[in-house]
C-alpha cells in the first residue's frame, strides 16, 4: 500500500473514530458527568490519533548523513569546488519542516493537557479557570504565525541558491531545467522521488531533499551513454 494511501485512510478512520467514540460517550454517560468524560475521550483520543502523525512526520524529516554529497553537487555544478554548499541549503527543507512538526507536537500535546485539566474541573463546582499552559500556547501560536511564513521564504530563497549553480528551478511539486542538452525532471511526492533526464528515469522510495542529486547524477550519465 502507498504511503499517501494509507495515511489518507488512517485520517478517515482516525477521525470516525474519535467523533464515533465522542459521541458514544456524550449518549451513554450520565448526565452530570458527560463533560468530565467527554473532554477526557475527545482528549485522549486526539493524543493516540496525533502521534502517529506527527511521529511518521519527523522520522521522514529526520536530520540524515549527507556525507559524499558535496563532491556530487560540485560534479554536477561543473567545479571542482562547488559555489555553494547546495547539500546543506538544500537540506534546510528538512530541518524548518522538522522544527515544524516539532512545534505542532508540542502545541497538540499541550491542548490535550489543557483539555484534560479542563474535564477534571468539570466533575466539580467551581468555576473553570483555563491553566496557564493554554495562555502559552495561545502565545505561542500567535507568534508562529508571524514567523512561519519569512522562515518558509528564507527556506525557498536558501533551495534558489542551491539549484542556481546546476541550471534549474523550483516548480510545484518538483525541480525543472535543462542541462547539458537533456530536459530534467525531478518530482518528489510522499512515497517517491523521481528523477527524468530525457528518457531515463531514476526512482528512490520517500522525499527527501538531497538524495536525487546523486540520482540525477547517474541519470545524466545515463543518458550521455545512451547517445
Amino acid at each position: 500500500m502507498k504511503r499517501t494511501t494509507f495515511w489518507r485512510l488512517y485520517t478517515l478512520l482516525g477521525v470516525a473514530a474519535l467523533i464515533g467514540a465522542t459521541v458514544a460517550t456524550a449518549a451513554s454517560a450520565e448526565p452530570a458527568e458527560a463533560g468530565e468524560r467527554v473532554l477526557r475521550v475527545f482528549g485522549i483520543g486526539a493524543l493516540l490519533f496525533f502521534v502517529p502523525v506527527f511521529g511518521a512526520g519527523m522520522w521522514q524529516r529526520r536530520p540524515r548523513d549527507r556525507s559524499g554529497l558535496e563532491g556530487v553537487y560540485a560534479e554536477l555544478a561543473g567545479s571542482s569546488e562547488a559555489p555553494v554548499d547546495g547539500p546543506r541549503l538544500l537540506a534546510m527543507a528538512d530541518r524548518v519542516g522538522f522544527a515544524l512538526l516539532g512545534f505542532g507536537a508540542l502545541i497538540t500535546l499541550i491542548g490535550v493537557v489543557v483539555i484534560l485539566d479542563i474535564a477534571g474541573q468539570a466533575g466539580g463546582d467551581d468555576e473553570i479557570r483555563l491553566s496557564p499552559l493554554a495562555w502559552i500556547a495561545a502565545g505561542a501560536v500567535v507568534l508562529a504565525a508571524f514567523t512561519v511564513r519569512p522562515m518558509l521564504r528564507g527556506v525557498n530563497a536558501s533551495v534558489d541558491l542551491a539549484l542556481a549553480p546546476l541550471g534549474l528551478s523550483r516548480a510545484f511539486g518538483s525541480i525543472t531545467g535543462t542541462r547539458h542538452g537533456h530536459k530534467v525532471k525531478v518530482t518528489f511526492t510522499p512515497d517517491l522521488t523521481t528523477t527524468e533526464v530525457s528518457s531515463v528515469v531514476i526512482t528512490r522510495p520517500g522525499a527527501d531533499s538531497c538524495d536525487w542529486l546523486r540520482d540525477l547524477l547517474e541519470a545524466e550519465r545515463r543518458a550521455g551513454s545512451a547517445e
